[in-house]
């Protein structure tokens, strides 16, 4: 993500925390986009580094510490929003954080999606919020678009794969299995 008038260390910033995120190392994450909120408050990066890695960092937590992480990610998620009007992701944040009102989600994320169609999570955050509904048919289908955008990203192979099995879809789920086991062999 590299928006307009962002410095460099700043996008650093963010790629660091993002590749925390991706080792898992979730309340590392986590602290980091809070130090970096809290070293750049007037950044349009760091209130959405902060929602998201509080999203995985949630079910690490204290018991004691989840409500006022709960609220802070929530006013980093309306900040980003403020800040980066225009890109989709950051819409989906506060969606992930409980309780979720999946009507209300589901309205924000399709319009983040008509804003900003080339978000690069929008359509599996969407997708992962119709299946928590219930609505699989329909998941399946964006999870499918999803992953003909990014079709080297494992989380994207995985959830389609899930969905695919959910749905009964056996031809396609044979198929993400030797195309998981052909990009990633030492994953078997």
């Amino acid at each position: 993500l590299t928006a307009p008038g962002t410095a460099r260390d700043e996008v650093a910033a963010f790629r660091g925390i993002a590749m925390q995120v991706a080792a898992g190392d979730y309340l590392e994450a986590q602290a980091r986009a809070r130090q970096f909120l809290e070293s750049r408050p007037q950044s349009r990066l760091a209130p959405f580094a902060l929602a998201f890695t509080t999203i995985y960092a949630l079910p690490e937590l204290p018991p004691g510490e989840k409500p006022g992480a709960i609220v802070s990610a929530r006013k980093a998620a309306h900040l980003a929003q403020q800040r980066l009007p225009d890109f989709g992701d950051v819409y989906i944040a506060e969606c992930k954080l409980y309780p979720v009102a999946y009507a209300a989600c589901e309205k924000l994320a399709r319009e983040s999606l008509r804003k900003d169609p080339s978000a690069p999570t929008m359509r599996s955050q969407l997708a992962l919020l119709l299946m928590d509904a219930g609505r699989l048919e329909e998941a399946h289908s964006l999870m499918s678009k999803s992953l003909a955008e990014s079709p080297y990203n494992p989380s994207k192979v995985i959830q389609s794969l899930y969905l695919a099995q959910l749905t009964g879809a056996r031809s396609e789920e044979s198929y993400l299995w030797a195309y998981a086991q052909r990009y990633w062999p030492k994953l078997r």
